[in-house]
């Protein structure tokens, strides 16, 4: 009889205490965020890159972005808290000829990678043309 009372107190117990989790879910577990944000990543003529970060919130968002060389070695690291769409300007004027990698992430967790390639070095000098004839 004793073990008849403790197995119903057990099921009651579990019914009761599910139901209540299914009814009232912890609202710290199941917060999902739906804000989209989305990165670009561009290069001009004057070796300016430019990383767009569209967003359809007006939440404030943060995202880290890491700048690498072509053999590895980070050349640039940094976190940016902004509201909304974003436009950050990188000069890369005064890196050697080469390809870049420019990672951006979000928490731990890398969100977009754009390689650049650098083919000048030279910035805003004139080119002198000697005509022979």
């Amino acid at each position: 009889m004793k073990t008849k009372v403790t197995f119903i107190t057990a099921a009651l117990f579990l019914v009761s205490f599910f139901g209540f989790a299914l009814e009232f879910p912890g609202e710290e577990f199941q917060k999902k965020d739906t804000m989209q944000q989305t990165f670009d990543i561009r290069i001009n003529k004057d070796n300016l890159v430019v990383l767009r970060a569209s967003s359809i919130s007006d939440k404030r968002r943060s995202f880290i972005v890491k700048v690498y060389s072509e053999k590895g070695s980070l050349l640039y690291a940094s976190t940016y808290i902004r509201k909304g769409d974003a436009l950050i300007p990188f000069d890369i004027s005064k890196f050697p000829k080469g390809k870049y990698t420019f990672n951006v992430y979000k928490g731990f967790t890398k969100v977009y990678r754009k390689e650049i390639l650098k083919n000048l070095n030279i910035r805003n000098q004139d080119i002198l043309v000697e005509i022979k004839k």
